[in-house]
């Protein structure tokens, strides 16, 4: 019999010969030290090659094991990376090692499999006393592009090891359009005119990719679109989806549990009416769900000069927070609130009412693990605008253990278009300068509110980063453009300190759309993503063709 594990930048496989005896001495000694969670393995008791996480895949850089197994006495065997890209035309190391048990002896052969069409891999022997063992993977130039899970089988020894599985993506140049997406790297939607946008995107566990935006009159209105990972437009999604409002727009999008696809933005409940915060919900087929009420928009009452719902986090029992602002005069009153399931306001949030904080612009929104909630965007109505994350404990109240009294401001100046939550627990936004020498901006706070950096990463008219996406702990990318003539449109990879992070394309900066070029049509960038093998999506519009997503290798 034999067991396998996974650590997050390892994988490993331990066969469990070992004597009854002193299986039963280690797992009471376990039970000493640390409890029933260590011996059952909660973290570590599952192959977990390829989580739905967003996380960077680090291009032969080996990741330390994190070893949270119990069993001591078997042989094990680890790989490094886990998740791993070799490019066309170059070559890849997988470092294999084995902490030898009593049943693992002799020299071992590690047999590569289920390689990719052009990927050539050595099968290193590993003899006694050696540990360690590379294989070399060799992309071909015309090697097949494109994820592939290949299989590293270990021969010899008297112990069964099942095959380590190896997530690998083939690719071209970091940066470059991925032409595996619709042939050219790229797909648009001019079915809503011309000037019709994506503002948001999202991921579903399938791979499927889903977009969200607003048309241009005389088809204006909320728009959605479903992928396939490789371009292809879901008609029926389409079709289904076309209950939706068809007014104002869509701007943010989330999937829950049952893989129902929350919609947020703003539209008129009447013929000539302000446009108010507005939620639907659809189905997984597309259709408006009904079980959610239809759509739910606060009252006049409560937004009598109008509001817009900008984004939108989904907590682990289904309900459904929603953050944004309404107009006060001159300045924004930023809002929180959380619907139920049944798209009825939780009572139990702030007494059912939306959170109000005036002088705020609310972009973004993420659910901690205990529960918090995390709202981000910038200050209004003062000479100067600054980035702000605020957080709200369960039922709304400030949580004073975070920045100051629930509060960190920092970036002066700065105007917050997008936030996202990493996975180490920093949260970033991303926006553009407000005052002074325009340029594109981001900021880090920490998962205690104490700001990391502020910074702008380069000085162009109209330019402003909208999208963002956490790609792993470390970094995340962001996606923007200037709105000058001829403009440019950029994707940009940014390290948690506030460095660009140069392995990333051409210096950390893909550019999309170069500025000055007189092609005869611009492109905007509001959303980004990350997909789990590390390609990155950036959505917006492009003059020529209507709505439109790219496709970049990482």
């Amino acid at each position: 019999m034999s067991r396998v594990h996974a650590a997050k930048g390892s994988l490993r496989v331990e066969s469990s010969r070992r004597p009854r005896l002193a299986l039963f001495a280690a797992l009471a000694s376990t039970l000493a030290a640390g409890g029933c969670a260590l011996v059952l393995g909660f973290e570590d008791t599952t192959l977990r090659t390829n989580e739905i996480d967003g996380s960077p895949i680090d291009e032969g850089q080996p990741i330390p094991e994190v070893d949270g197994g119990v069993d001591a006495g078997p042989s094990r065997i680890t790989v490094s990376p886990s998740t791993a890209i070799v490019r066309r035309g170059r070559t890849l190391d997988l470092t294999v090692s084995i902490t030898r048990g009593n049943d693992i002896g002799g020299t071992v052969t590690v047999r590569p499999s289920n390689l990719p069409l052009g990927v050539t891999a050595t099968a290193p022997e590993i003899a006694p006393p050696a540990v360690t063992g590379t294989v070399r993977l060799t992309a071909a130039a015309n090697a097949t592009l494109g994820p592939r899970t290949i299989q590293l089988t270990i021969e010899g020894g008297p112990a069964t090891l099942p095959s380590l599985e190896v997530p690998l993506l083939v690719a071209d140049g970091s940066g470059a359009f991925d032409v595996t997406f619709d042939t050219d790297g790229f797909v648009f939607d001019a079915s809503r005119g011309l000037d019709g946008t994506f503002f948001a995107l999202a991921l579903q566990v399938d791979g499927r990719i889903l977009a969200g935006g607003a048309g241009a009159a005389p088809t204006a209105g909320w728009m959605a679109r479903r992928y396939s990972s490789g371009g292809a437009n879901e008609a029926a999604f389409q079709t289904a989806s076309a209950g939706l409002p068809a007014d104002g727009e869509l701007r943010a999008l989330a999937i829950d549990g049952l893989g129902r696809i929350v919609c947020v933005g703003t539209s008129a409940p009447l013929a000539a009416a302000v446009t108010t915060f507005s939620v639907a919900r659809l189905t997984p087929a597309g259709a408006l769900d009904a079980s959610f009420g239809g759509v739910q928009r606060l009252t006049v009452l409560e937004t009598p000069q109008g509001s817009v719902a900008r984004a939108v986090a989904i907590q682990p029992d289904d309900m459904i927070v929603v953050v944004g602002s309404r107009t006060e005069g001159a300045s924004e009153t930023g809002l929180i609130t959380r619907y139920k399931v049944d798209g009825t306001r939780d009572m139990a949030f702030n007494g059912g009412a939306p959170i109000a904080i005036a002088n705020t612009r609310f972009i973004g929104v993420s659910i901690e693990a205990s529960g918090a909630i995390v709202a981000a965007g910038s200050s209004t109505g003062g000479a100067l605008p600054s980035y702000i994350v605020t957080r709200r404990t369960p039922t709304g109240a400030a949580d004073a253990t975070f920045g100051t009294a629930g509060t960190a401001s920092f970036g002066n100046t700065y105007r917050a278009n997008g936030f996202v939550r990493l996975e180490g627990g920093s949260l970033a936004l991303v926006g553009d300068v407000r005052q002074g020498v325009a340029g594109y901006t981001a900021g880090v706070v920490s998962g205690s509110g104490a700001p990391v950096f502020a910074r702008a990463f380069a000085t162009v008219a109209g330019a402003g980063y909208y999208g963002v996406a956490a790609q792993g702990t470390d970094r995340f990318v962001a996606a923007g453009h200037s709105t000058a003539l001829n403009g440019e449109a950029r994707v940009d990879r940014i390290f948690v300190d506030g460095g660009k992070d140069g392995t990333f394309s051409d210096g950390g900066v893909a550019v999309i759309e170069p500025g000055g070029t007189a092609n005869a049509f611009d492109v905007t960038l509001y959303a980004a993503a990350v997909q789990p093998d590390g390609r990155i999506l950036a959505a917006g519009n492009r003059s020529n063709a209507g709505a439109v997503i790219y496709r970049l290798w990482p």
